[in-house]
C-alpha cells in the first residue's frame, strides 16, 4: 500500500495543508518573538518567559485553526493518476480538471506548484507520523525516568534539612507539600513531579557546599514547583513533538527554557536574600553537572555564564512606559496577522503626590501593588486630604504627627469604614506611604540624602525600615566605602546584626581573606570572632577560608573534634570534611564501629556516604557471617538497591555459595527473583552462572521459552 490511498482522505488533506502553512506561520512567530526579545531585554524575566510562552501556544493553536478553517470549507484534494490504483475512480476522475489543493493557497503560488506540493503531501504526512512517534517515544522514555528517579536510589533528606525547605516554602508562598529526598541517581538538584512534586539532592551538595548556597538552591527548586514548571515543561514537549520539523519551534521552547531558569533565580533570590552564594552554587552546581531526565527541572539549566553574570551586575533600571507600549504595538502588529494578540502594557498613569512622585507597580515584579519612590522635594507639603486634621504642616513634630495619627484611629468607626464620605485615595497605597512617613519621621531631606548617593529610586518600604532602624546616610557611605555601593535593605541588615566599620576591620584582621558582606553578615549572624578562628589554627587550620568557619560554627564543629579523628589514623581532616560528618552524623564512634565490622581505610568522605545510605556495623557483620566480602562501594550498593541478608541466603541456598557482589546488586537492578533463578535451572538442566540468568532477564529469553 502507498501513501497516497492511505493520507486521501479530507481529514488528512486538511492536517497536511495546515503542516504545511504552519512552515512560514511558525517563522512568523518566530519572528515576532525575536523583535519583542529586543524591545523587553531590560524587562523582568517573566514578562519575556510570559512572551515566549505565549508564541509557544500560540505555534501550536496555529495548525488546528487553520486544519479546522480548510476542513470546514471541504475542498476536494484530488490523488495524483500515477500515485492512484489501477482502474479506480480517482484515476477516472482524472481525466477532466480538478481542484487540487484548497484554494487558500492559490494567492501563495500557481496551479503546477500546488498540484506537486498535492502529490508529495501522503509522504511529507507519513514522514511527519514517524517522526511524531519517535518522538512521543522518546517523551514517554523521559516521563518514566523522571517518575522512577523519585522512587530509586533515594532516601529522605535529614530533619534540618526538610525545616529550611519548610522555611522557604513559606517564604515563596508554597502551600502544598514538598518531599527532598537526597538521591544517588542526580548530580543537581532537580525538582519532579506536578501533583506531588519533590526535589532530588544528591549527597555531595551537602558536603560540597556552603549552608547558604544549598538553601538558594533549594529555593529554586521550589521556585520551579511554586510556578509549576514541571506541568509546563510536559506541555513544552508536546508542543515539541507535534511540530519537531520546524526549527523556530526548538529556538522558541529554547528562549522560554532559559527565561524560565532567570525567573526560578530571581525568586530564589528574593527568598534567600543572597546573589553571591548562589551564584557560587550555580559555579559549583556547573562542575557536578550532568545528564538529567528531559522532563525534570533541575538548577544547573540554561546558560551558566550568562545566569551568574546577570545575578552579580547592578540590576537595570526598568525602560519607561513608551518602551512598554511600543512592545504591545509590536505585539498586535506581528501576532496580530494570524489571529492571536499578544498584550504587553505598561501600568496605569503616573499618580502624583505632594510629597512624592510614584509609579504604578507594572514594571516592579512580582509586587502589583508596590510603588516605587522617585523624587521628593523639599518644598513639597503633606497633602490635607488625606488627614482628618487641618492643621497639619510640614513644621509639625514628630509627636504632633503621632498625635494626629491617633485622632485619625479615633474617629467614629462609622467614618473610618469604607463609606462614600472615605475616598479611594484615602486607602491608597500612596496615602498610606505618606501617613506612614509623617508618623516615623522620614522627611524630604532625609529621602534627599539618599537620593545623594545614588538611591534615587529607592523603594519607600526600604526608606522607612532605614528610618525606624536609625540607619543614617552617614552610614550608608561608610558601608559604601569599605563594600561598594550595596542595596539599602542590605544596609538595614548591617544595622540589624551590628556590622558597623569596626566591625568589618576586626574579621578583615582574622586574616580570612578578604572579606565582603556576605562574610560579614555571616560572621555576626553566627557568632564568629578571633578565638574561634585562632582555635582552628592552633589545631593546625592555616588556610581557612571565611565560608569554612562560618559552616564550622553552624553545624558546631570544634577543634578538638581533631583529636578523636586522629586517634582512628585520620591525620588532619580538612575542615570541609569534618562539617559534611558532622552534617550527616559521622562520629568517631561510628567509624570504630564500621572499622571492627571489617572495613578498614575507608575515607571520611566514603563514611559520610554509608552513613546516607544507612550502612551499619551490624549490617557489615551479617554479610560478613554470610562469607560475603563487601566494600564500602558494595555496602553502599546493597542498601540503594535493597540487597538483603534474606537475599543472599537465598540464592546460597540455590547452590550459590559465594555470589558475587555484583551479581547480587544486578538481581536485584533487574529484577531477577529467587523464583525465577530456580526456574531457569530447572529448564537448563543445571546450575546456570548468575550472570547467565540475568542476561535472559534482560534479553527475554526465558520469556520467549515460557511462550
Amino acid at each position: 500500500m502507498t501513501a497516497a490511498p492511505l493520507f486521501s482522505g479530507g481529514f488528512f488533506g486538511a492536517l497536511g495543508w495546515a503542516l504545511f502553512h504552519f512552515l512560514w506561520q511558525g517563522a512568523l512567530v518566530a519572528a515576532a518573538l525575536a523583535a519583542l526579545r529586543l524591545v523587553l531585554a531590560r524587562r523582568t524575566p517573566a514578562l519575556r518567559y510570559a512572551v515566549s510562552c505565549a508564541a509557544l501556544a500560540l505555534m501550536l493553536a496555529l495548525p488546528v485553526a487553520t486544519a479546522w478553517s480548510l476542513a470546514r470549507r471541504g475542498a476536494p484534494h484530488a490523488v495524483p493518476a500515477g500515485l492512484a490504483p489501477p482502474g479506480s475512480g480517482a484515476a477516472t476522475a482524472l481525466a477532466r480538471p480538478v481542484e487540487i489543493a484548497p484554494r487558500s493557497a492559490e494567492a501563495l503560488f500557481p496551479t503546477s506548484v500546488e498540484n506537486r506540493l498535492e502529490a508529495f503531501r501522503p509522504w511529507a504526512l507519513l514522514a511527519w507520523f514517524v517522526g511524531v512517534l519517535v518522538f512521543s517515544l522518546r517523551f514517554l522514555g523521559g516521563f518514566r525516568s523522571a517518575n522512577r528517579m523519585t522512587r530509586r536510589g533515594t532516601r529522605p533528606a535529614d530533619e534540618e534539612w526538610q525545616e529550611r525547605l519548610a522555611i522557604l516554602a513559606a517564604r515563596l508562598s508554597i502551600t502544598r507539600p514538598v518531599r527532598l529526598l537526597e538521591s544517588a541517581l542526580v548530580r543537581v538538584p532537580t525538582a519532579i513531579g506536578a501533583l506531588r512534586p519533590a526535589i532530588l539532592i544528591p549527597a555531595s551538595v551537602f558536603t560540597g557546599l556552603p549552608t547558604r548556597g544549598i538553601e538558594a538552591l533549594l529555593a529554586h527548586e521550589l521556585a520551579h514547583v511554586r510556578r509549576h514548571d514541571y506541568l509546563v515543561n510536559l506541555l513544552q514537549t508536546l508542543v515539541e513533538t507535534l511540530l519537531f520539523y520546524h526549527p523556530a519551534v526548538w529556538w522558541v521552547s529554547s528562549r522560554v527554557r532559559i527565561e524560565r531558569e532567570e525567573c526560578c533565580d530571581d525568586l530564589a533570590i528574593a527568598a534567600t536574600g543572597d546573589a553571591r552564594s548562589y551564584a557560587r552554587a550555580l559555579v559549583r552546581m556547573e562542575e557536578l553537572r550532568g545528564a538529567s531526565p528531559r522532563l525534570a527541572v533541575a538548577a544547573a539549566g540554561g546558560n551558566l555564564w550568562n545566569r551568574v553574570v546577570r545575578l552579580l551586575r547592578e540590576r537595570p533600571v526598568s525602560p519607561d512606559r513608551t518602551s512598554t507600549w511600543l512592545a504591545g504595538v509590536l505585539a498586535l502588529a506581528l501576532l496580530g496577522t494570524l489571529g492571536a494578540a499578544a498584550r504587553v502594557g505598561g501600568g496605569a498613569a503616573d499618580a502624583e503626590s505632594p510629597r512624592a512622585t510614584v509609579r504604578a507597580a507594572a514594571d516592579v515584579p512580582d509586587a502589583p501593588d508596590a510603588i516605587v519612590l522617585a523624587e521628593a522635594s523639599e518644598a513639597d507639603a503633606p497633602d490635607d486630604s488625606d488627614s482628618d486634621s487641618d492643621s497639619d504642616s510640614d513644621s509639625d513634630s514628630d509627636a504632633v504627627d503621632e498625635a494626629d495619627s491617633d485622632e485619625d484611629a479615633d474617629e467614629d468607626p462609622e467614618e473610618n469604614s469604607e463609606s462614600p464620605a472615605r475616598t479611594s485615595s484615602e486607602r491608597s497605597p500612596t496615602a498610606q506611604v505618606r501617613r506612614a512617613f509623617r508618623i516615623h519621621g522620614v522627611t524630604p531631606e532625609f529621602v534627599n540624602a539618599f537620593a545623594s548617593l545614588g538611591y534615587d529610586r529607592a523603594d519607600p518600604e526600604t526608606i522607612l525600615s532605614l528610618r525606624i532602624h536609625g540607619v543614617l546616610p552617614s552610614d550608608v557611605a561608610e558601608m559604601n566605602r569599605l563594600f561598594g555601593r550595596r542595596p539599602l535593605d542590605e544596609h538595614v541588615s548591617f544595622r540589624i546584626h551590628g556590622v558597623t566599620p569596626e566591625f568589618v576591620q576586626r574579621v578583615t584582621a582574622l586574616g580570612l581573606g578578604k572579606v565582603g558582606p556576605d562574610e560579614a553578615l555571616a560572621f555576626a549572624i553566627h557568632g564568629v570572632d578571633s578565638q574561634f578562628v585562632e582555635a582552628f589554627r592552633a589545631a593546625g587550620y592555616e588556610r581557612l577560608s571565611a565560608d569554612d568557619v562560618v559552616a564550622a560554627r553552624i553545624h558546631g564543629v570544634r577543634p578538638n573534634d581533631l583529636d578523636e579523628w586522629k586517634k582512628l589514623g585520620y591525620p588532619r581532616p580538612s575542615l570541609e570534611e569534618l562539617v559534611g560528618a558532622r552534617i550527616h552524623g559521622v562520629t568517631p564512634e561510628f567509624a570504630a564501629e564500621v572499622r571492627s565490622a571489617g572495613l578498614a581505610n575507608v575515607s571520611l568522605e566514603d563514611l559520610v556516604g554509608l552513613r546516607i545510605h544507612g550502612v551499619t556495623g551490624d549490617f557489615l557483620r551479617e554479610m560478613k557471617s554470610l562469607d560475603i566480602a563487601v566494600s564500602d562501594e558494595d555496602a553502599t550498593a546493597f542498601r540503594i538497591h535493597g540487597v538483603t541478608s534474606d537475599l543472599v541466603r537465598a540464592v546460597q541456598a540455590l547452590g550459590y555459595t559465594n555470589p558475587d557482589t555484583d551479581d547480587l546488586v544486578a538481581l536485584r537492578i533487574h529484577g531477577v527473583s529467587v523464583e525465577r533463578i530456580r526456574d531457569a535451572n530447572a529448564r537448563a538442566g543445571r546450575r546456570l552462572p548468575l550472570e547467565e540468568v540475568i542476561e535472559e532477564r534482560i534479553y527475554g529469553k526465558d520469556d520467549e521459552d515460557e511462550d
